[in-house]
């Protein structure tokens, strides 16, 4: 059960991680100022990985007493940060909800680093 949890907060890391680099590059290439409904239902999705991220971990972390390098539980606290100062990105624009979606994709891989370190 250690090791299913173990990869399946790997999976979920990389499949955050590519929805996030998708809908940014997505953000950036777009000439129209709407979204698309499957933009808008996988940026939903890629919050709800994004709790079943934190739920593995802390379950890892936790209930079965993995370790990881201080700085990970650090990093883990950057996708919040960056939804806290880009909460009014849907307003202000197409461009600065790319631009926050590429802000997650960066602090995902971070998190995945400081894991290694």
């Amino acid at each position: 059960m250690d090791l299913l949890i173990f990869y399946l907060h790997i999976i979920l890391a990389l499949l955050l991680f590519a929805a996030y680099l998708f809908l940014a590059v997505r953000g950036f290439r777009a000439r129209s100022r709407s979204y698309l409904p499957y933009e808008v239902t996988l940026a939903q999705l890629a919050r709800i990985f994004l709790l079943a991220l934190y739920f593995t971990g802390l379950v890892l972390s936790i209930n079965m007493g993995r370790t990881v390098a201080g700085n990970h539980h650090l990093f883990s606290l950057l996708p919040a940060v960056v939804i806290f100062v880009f909460q009014m990105a849907r307003k202000a624009g197409r461009m600065a909800a790319a631009l926050m979606f590429g802000a997650m994709a960066l602090s995902i891989l971070a998190i995945a680093f400081s894991a290694l370190f």
